[in-house]
């Protein structure tokens, strides 16, 4: 008997020893204490964690080691649930004496060496879990925040707006303030994006130092942010801060080529608790687009009216979808004609579109729509296979009509148009002689996107180049010399004031002699009086456009015009280029 107590001894004492080593080994913090908190163990893992020597004794008590009451009141509801079921897991925060805090996992076990002793003793295994929290601040770092300008992101600006108009607690106002700056586009194609994000980077650190501490500034997605403010008491607190945002906005930008300067938009809207959060970023993004339609580096402050004229621009946007899916459009042509025995010469395709309720939608609005949405490429693409498909009819009744089709500059400095208007030149058969492109003095002014190129390479397949409105773009006379254009019309203003400014007709005769010299028809627009037909004519000006002589037309009527050599007198009213 006493053999085997001797040996189960002997089993235990190796059992202890070997739990022993596991316990010095472990990587994790192993500690016991008693219920008042003096510490019988510290493991080595332990003793490092908490900056102790391994020779030293920690002394003190284990709550000398949690940072705060709050990791205090843990720890002991954690050591009244182990008496009751054995165990405790959870997590808390231990402090080493250099401040250092260490957030940690734990599991907690109660037991005693005699079930009568008054002092329990409780046992704790401790993982540092620094890591972990770093990667899920890293996680949510990347979740909720822009990572080129460490500002909230789209996700937690709609939660941070959506719990700021939470209904409940006392009444107050939000501000929403949506901003953007003016043609980053320009500076990206001219510096390139490296100084682009560099001015959104730049401006985004501006505008963090505008806003009080518990006010939210976020990046909504490209040039654009969001601020909004918890707390107005009206809307002039948000539009004094929108002044602030409009002057770091303008403020010199220095980058590593040198220095540049831009401009910015806000749009403004003051929201009530319970509103839709979704809803009033909506609003402010609507004022944002109304401040950049007249002309940018400015706010503009939310309204019903406004928001009637956004509904609109929606609903129209949406009835634009259908109308480039059907081709639900057509087109008018409105003739130009001879001074001198006023027979037409060409004619000059203009948009038509009726909308199902609102009638007839200004060809202006229609481009402004397409141009916003990004449809202008596959609309203007379209009205050029329409156009020259219907001049083709043209000329096979013996009417070899020349066509003017407008252009914009979005669609001159796509990659694909030179050989767009190929592919439509040999699909309709059109003799490229009869096809004018007209474009804008502005669309060519800045030269920065290979647009004298395209012009080239237009009159390398046939087709004749005309410069429209001349005279309200960056163009001079000189200029004209080097552009690579066939014909340039003279815009309205020219011709208004013909017969009653001596200058007028100065300048349109000396634009029309040089014209001449270089080679170069000149269109005069906005003919609208029978005395200036004779006064243009007397000037050298052959070739006229008008309502005096005709408006725009279906294509049917000029046939009719054609086959009965004479002007028609009324048509279709209105119309207007295809211009962005």
């Amino acid at each position: 008997l006493t053999g085997t107590v001797i040996s189960a001894r002997r089993d235990a004492l190796a059992a202890s020893r070997r739990v022993s080593a596991i316990v010095e080994a472990t990587p994790d913090l192993v500690a016991s204490a008693w219920r008042d908190g003096s510490i019988a163990y510290l493991n080595p893992v332990g003793r490092e964690l908490l900056g102790f020597q391994p020779e030293r004794d920690p002394g003190g008590r284990a709550f000398d080691f949690l940072p705060d009451q709050l990791a205090e009141d843990l720890m002991r509801q954690g050591m009244r649930i182990a008496e009751q079921q054995g165990t405790w897991t959870g997590e808390n925060r231990l402090i080493r004496p250099d401040g250092h805090v260490i957030p940690i996992s734990q599991v907690l076990l109660v037991h005693s060496p005699d079930p009568n002793a008054e002092q329990m003793l409780y046992s704790t295994i401790c993982r540092d879990i620094s890591d972990q929290r770093a990667l899920e601040d890293q996680l949510r770092q990347a979740a909720l925040f822009d990572r080129a300008t460490g500002l909230a992101n789209r996700a937690l600006l709609e939660e941070q707006l959506s719990r700021a108009l939470a209904a409940g607690g006392r009444p107050r106002r939000v501000a929403v303030l949506f901003a953007d700056v003016d043609r980053l586009q320009h500076v990206n194609e001219t510096f390139g994006f490296q100084v682009g994000d560099h001015v959104v980077s730049t401006i985004a650190g501006r505008l963090r130092g505008l806003v009080r501490g518990q006010d939210l500034v976020a990046r909504h997605g490209g040039s654009q942010f969001v601020v909004v403010l918890t707390e107005v008491p009206d809307e002039f607190e948000a539009i004094a801060l929108a002044n602030r945002l409009l002057g770091s906005f303008a403020e010199p930008v220095e980058h590593d080529t040198g220095t540049l300067q831009v401009t910015g938009s806000v749009g403004i809207t003051v929201a009530d608790l319970g509103d839709d959060h979704l809803h009033v970023l909506r609003s402010a993004e609507i004022a944002l687009h109304r401040a950049k339609e007249a002309g940018g580096g400015r706010f503009a402050l939310f309204d019903d009216a406004m928001h009637a004229r956004s509904q609109r621009r929606l609903e129209t946007e949406a009835d634009l979808r259908e109308v480039l899916a059907t081709g639900a459009w057509t087109l008018a042509y409105q003739p130009i004609f001879d001074s001198v025995d006023r027979r037409v010469v060409s004619v000059e395709a203009l948009l038509r579109w009726s909308h199902p309720t609102r009638g007839a939608v200004s060809p202006g609005e229609l481009i402004a729509l397409a141009e916003s949405s990004g449809a202008i490429v596959h609309l203007g693409r379209e009205i050029f296979r329409r156009a020259c498909s219907e001049a083709c009819g043209w000329h096979a009744m013996g009417y070899p009509l020349p066509v003017h089709i407008n252009v914009s500059a979005r669609q001159l400095r796509e990659p694909t148009f030179v050989d767009d208007v190929h592919a439509v030149i040999d699909e309709t058969g059109i003799d490229p002689r009869a096809v004018i492109v007209e474009l804008t003095e502005t669309t060519v002014a800045t030269r920065e996107h290979g647009e004298i190129d395209t012009l080239h390479a237009l009159r390398e397949l046939g087709c004749r180049v005309a410069l429209d409105d001349f005279g309200t773009g960056y163009s001079s006379l000189a200029e004209l010399r080097d552009l690579p254009i066939d014909q340039v019309k003279l815009d309205q203003s020219f011709t208004t004031e013909l017969t009653t400014s001596p200058r007028a007709a100065a300048m349109v005769e000396a634009i029309v002699s040089l014209a001449t010299a270089l080679d170069l028809e000149v269109v005069a627009e906005g003919v609208e009086r029978d005395g200036q037909i004779d006064a243009l004519a007397e000037l050298g000006c052959r070739r006229i456009q008008g309502f005096a002589l005709s408006r725009a037309v279906a294509p049917e009527v000029i046939v009719g015009m054609l086959r009965d050599a004479r002007p028609v007198a009324d048509g279709d009213a209105g119309g207007q280029a295809l211009t962005p």
